[in-house]
Parts: structure tokens; sequence; C-alpha cells
């Protein structure tokens, strides 16, 4: 009996070993789970934010939508508080289609001849009065990242969507502030006014 016990349990210990794991060896700080102000009195966007095998937090921003040309840019942001109004974090979406759908999301490689504007996202956070850049995150390409468009009202001026992004590091803060590694926006939902 003892004998098919140890078997059973020196099974299992081989078949975990063996088992292909998330790459979880990441810097993650509580610092990135901190509740962060938004301005009620302006267009709203919410999401999960997600820093892997850290936690989650409900996050909202408030949510600025422009034409650039022939695309939509988002921002979405964040500010120390609702008096000082110094931005603490801004995800931008560039090269957003003008029309209803869902756009998968890459990296710009300005270094490519010649340039390719797919749609892209960053997430950066700033430090001062919003004008000092401290940390900035680019897509991470090995996850699903979306932008998706569901109501596009080009005579009233109003888009509304969802969106999920992950993003990895490329620059951490050099201000005495350590963020984490990955950060994800989950299950997010915008409405706003075209600018």
């Amino acid at each position: 009996m003892n004998v098919k016990v140890v078997a059973i349990f020196l099974c299992l210990v081989f078949y975990a070993l063996a088992c292909k794991k998330d790459d979880e060896n990441f810097f993650a700080s509580t610092v990135d789970l901190e509740r962060l102000a938004f301005l009620p009195d302006s267009f709203l966007c919410t999401a999960i934010k997600e820093v892997p095998g850290l936690g989650t937090i409900p996050w909202t921003a408030n949510c600025e939508v422009y034409v650039a040309d022939t695309s939509l840019e988002f921002r979405f942001n964040t500010y120390q508080d609702t008096i000082n109004k110094g931005i603490r974090e801004t995800v931008a979406c560039s090269y957003v289609p003008i029309q209803e759908g869902r756009f998968r999301i890459g990296i710009l490689d300005k270094y490519t001849q010649p340039i390719v504007f797919n749609t892209y996202a960053v997430y950066a956070r700033s430090l001062d009065d919003g004008d000092v850049a401290d940390g900035f995150w680019i897509i991470d390409t090995t996850q699903t990242n979306y932008i998706e468009i569901t109501e596009l009202d080009l005579i009233n001026k109003r888009v509304t969507g969802k969106f999920d992004l992950y993003f990895r590091m490329k620059t951490q803060g050099s201000h005495g502030v350590l963020y984490s590694e990955r950060i994800n926006f989950k299950s997010g939902d915008f409405r706003a006014r075209i600018e």
C-alpha cells in the first residue's frame, strides 16, 4: 500500500515539475494598485487594472478622443487629485480607424521603412504637474490586445466602446518610484465626445 502511495506521489511531483508555467519572474509594486483621481464632470472610462501576481483594482479615468488626420486618438488619464489636476497615468491608443469595429493593438515601429502606422497603444506614468515623464510601457504582443468602437456618431461627436490592453515595461521610473513591469487594463469601457 505504501509503495503505491509513494509511486502516485512521485508521479504527481514529476507531472507538476514538467508543466510549463507562465513567466512570472517580473517586478510588481503596490504603487500601481493605488487609486488615483479622475475629474467627475467629464467623460469617463472604466476598467479592471491588474498587476499580475499582486492584484486588481477598479480603475476609472477621464476619456478624451481627438480626430488626427484619418484616425482617432484616445487618451485615458488619471490625476493626483481633483484640485491640482497633475496627470499621473495616461493610456493612449493611436491610429484607431474612424469606424465601428474591433481593432487589434500592436506596437508602433517607427524605425522600419516605410513607417507602419497600425493601431497601437502605450501606457505612461508622470509626476509633478503631469509634465515629468516617469515610467513607460508598450503593448505586450504575447497577449490579445484590442480597442473596439461599438457606437460612432460623427454628427453628434460621440463614441463608445471597449478595450483590453496588456502592457510590459519599456522604461522604469527614474525619480525614486519603482513601477510594476506588467500592467493590464481588462474589460475596459469608454464613452466620450470627439473633440
